[in-house]
This record gives C-alpha cells, structure tokens and sequence, in this order.
C-alpha cells in the first residue's frame, strides 16, 4: 500500500502545496528538499547550453515583464488560490524535512536507500541525475506543468498558447525515467484559461488541477492497475522547452494568442 510518500521537492510554494495535500489525504509524507541554485551558477549554466544573447533575453523578461505581472495578477492568483483544497503554503508540522544541498548530491542516495516510503513524488526540483534514480527500487513519479511529449521542460502552458495550441495547455504526471519528462504518462488534464490569465497565473491553474491527479494516479498505483492518459498527444511535436525571452512574449502579444 501507498501510504508513505517520499517527495522530492525544489523550494516553491507548489512543493509545500503537494506535501500538505497528500497529509490532508492520510498519506504520511516526508520530504528531501534542495536548496535553491545559487544565481551565479544557474546563469553560467544557461549561457553554457543556450548562449549569452538568449540567456539577456530571459533575464530582460523576468526582470521587465514577470515584475510587471507580479503586480497587475495579484488578485486572479488570489481567486485561484482560495479554490485549493489546501490553502497553507508551510510545510504541515507532521512532515520531516531533509535539506540537502542539491537533488543529485551523494547524501540524497543515502537517504533514499535508509528511509522508509512506498511511492516518491518530485516536484520543482532541477533535472534528476540517472545515478539518483538508480539509488531506489521504488517507482518514481513528476509532476509536470504541460502537456507532454509535445511540452517537455519550463512552462508548458505558456508555450502551448503561445504556439496556439490552447488545448495541450495542462498538466502531466508520469513516470521519471533518465529522459527530460519522456517517461510513461500516468495522467493529463487540461487547464482552462480565463480572461485575466497569464504567465503566472497559468501554474497555479495546472496546480489545482494536478492535486485531483494525484487522487487517481496514487490509488491506481495501489491498486496495480493499467493507467491510461486521457489525452490524445502527438510525438512528432515533441520538444523541450525553457524560460521564455522578453522577444518571445512581445511576439505572443503582437500574434494576440495570450
């Protein structure tokens, strides 16, 4: 039986949201949280994979566009937050948390071979290294902010209505297998975006509707049964996708798809 999970968590609200959800729900959660990437290290990395001018273009898009949404979704995020069956954005006090420096530092391999859980569930941490995943027999299952294959990586309901393909604008829970969001689809549901919605807004609308998942996906592990994904998807579309660039979101504004 299920009963004990072990989450894997980044340091967002959503991981703190999951783990009191799954308490809420009877589960007895325990968590292993990394700690946030030192800023220094994440821009030397992204410059490494993806080149200096599109790295400033990210960086223009957070500091101009993100900011300005900061202010002008505050009340939307807050209509969609009172619609959480779970409000508390602190983790609950029955959960014993593990800090560690990173998710694929030595001491996460430890852990996962001394603790005691059933099923772990990730959620907002950085890319899983194969020799963590080979640290446990135990299956392993992501939430994911898209639709996959078609909107693999960072933001996939931003892409997806960027792209205007509205419908593959959801969520995703599925298998961690060594690839970037490529393993079995557990579970998909589509978001519905209001007037109002944006960028930020977008993850807490596939938030809300991943928590529901988690009631099918988790019981139906415990169970043993066939899972089948209720959306239809196209892998030839499929792509990984990252922080968008203030060029991209001026782009999406001109098209008029958001």
């Amino acid at each position: 039986m299920y009963n004990k999970i072990l989450l894997l968590s980044g340091i967002g609200w959503s991981s703190k949201l999951i783990a009191n959800y799954l308490v809420s729900k009877g589960y007895e959660v325990t968590v292993i949280k990394e700690e946030k990437i030192p800023i220094r290290l994440l821009l030397k990395n992204r410059i490494l994979r993806i080149g200096f001018f599109k790295v400033i273009d990210q960086v223009l898009f957070q500091v101009i566009i993100v900011s300005l949404l900061k202010v002008f979704s505050r009340h939307r995020i807050n209509q969609i937050m009172k619609r959480f069956p779970v409000t508390n954005i602190c983790f609950d006090q029955s959960i014993k948390i593990f800090n560690v420096q990173s998710i694929n530092h030595p001491k996460v391999s430890e852990l996962l071979k001394r603790l005691d859980y059933n099923l772990i569930v990730v959620n907002g941490t950085r890319i899983i290294s194969p020799e963590i995943i080979k640290s446990t027999d135990k299956k392993i299952i992501n939430t994911h902010c898209g639709i996959t294959p078609e909107f693999r990586g960072s933001h996939g309901a931003y892409w997806a209505m960027h792209c205007g393909k509205s419908e593959l604008a959801g969520v995703t829970i599925h298998i961690v297998e060594e690839g970037i969001d490529t393993g079995k689809i557990l579970w998909q549901s589509q978001i519905d975006p209001q007037k109002g919605d944006c960028f930020l807004t977008y993850g807490y609308l596939q938030y809300l509707s991943a928590l529901k998942g988690f009631d099918f996906v988790i019981g139906d592990l415990m169970d043993c049964r066939e899972i089948s994904p209720s959306l239809v998807t196209n892998e030839s579309f499929s792509r990984l996708w990252s922080t968008p660039g203030i060029t991209d979101y001026i782009r999406g504004i001109v098209r008029k798809v958001y």
